[in-house]
């Protein structure tokens, strides 16, 4: 889809582009570390150069002719790091991140009010969890105002994830609904630091756990 050759590693990928025409990437889909060499002459016969690498943060490329770049994973733990913010991000929608987000990655979300309701579609793993979070220093507000569905956030079945920093908001004229709802035999999941308010209509609640799979829940850590 980028018109250019790509071939992905466990820690990143590297992307190349053969032709005679500069390629522009607007959107990798998630944040890498670029890795540039500086300085430094030719790599010797023992793989040793004086220079350095510099790392730079992207989210888009533009590749110039017969070049290449590579692209390291830039999440805690080697996984990518997903952006969300109204601009300048990698997604627009925190559910848009969660969609691409596998084992490892990071989905960290920068200040602003974002209006939805969310799923994880899918788990992490015992190598690398899925993360949401919110943006190192700032406060992101998860808004339900207006929102269909009876839960701010829903884990149904879903395990090795950590959900931290959210203001979780205006789950309003609910029946059975709560800011964040785990069923099922989920495990390893951490709940921290959140902030849950707003939670109205019947049997409204801030965090739940149902047992609903004859396989209990476990490692499910809540905390302040």
């Amino acid at each position: 889809a980028w018109g250019v050759y790509r071939r992905d590693f466990a820690n990143g990928l590297v992307v190349v582009n053969p032709g005679d025409a500069t390629v522009p990437i607007g959107a990798l889909g998630a944040t890498y570390l670029r890795v540039d060499p500086s300085g430094g002459g030719a790599v010797n016969s023992f793989g040793q150069h004086t220079g350095t690498l510099l790392q730079t943060p992207v989210g888009s490329l533009v590749l110039p002719p017969h070049s290449g770049a590579v692209l390291l994973n830039f999440g805690p733990g080697g996984g990518r790091r997903l952006v969300v913010a109204p601009l300048g991000g990698d997604y627009t929608t925190i559910q848009g991140a969660l969609n691409a987000a596998r084992a490892g990655d990071t989905v960290t979300v920068r200040t602003a009010v974002y209006n939805e309701k969310l799923v994880f579609p899918s788990s992490g793993s015992s190598t690398g969890r899925i993360t949401l979070c919110a943006y190192p220093g700032e406060a992101p507000v998860l808004d339900g105002t207006n929102r269909l569905g009876e839960d701010m956030i829903l884990l149904n079945e879903k395990s090795w994830i950590r959900i931290e920093g959210l203001e979780i908001r205006n789950n309003t004229n609910v029946t059975d609904g709560s800011g964040i709802r785990v069923l099922g035999a989920c495990h390893d999941v951490q709940i921290v630091s959140n902030v849950i308010h707003g939670m109205h209509g019947e049997n409204a609640m801030g965090i739940t756990v149902y047992g609903t799979n004859s396989v209990p829940a476990s490692n499910v850590v809540i905390r302040a």
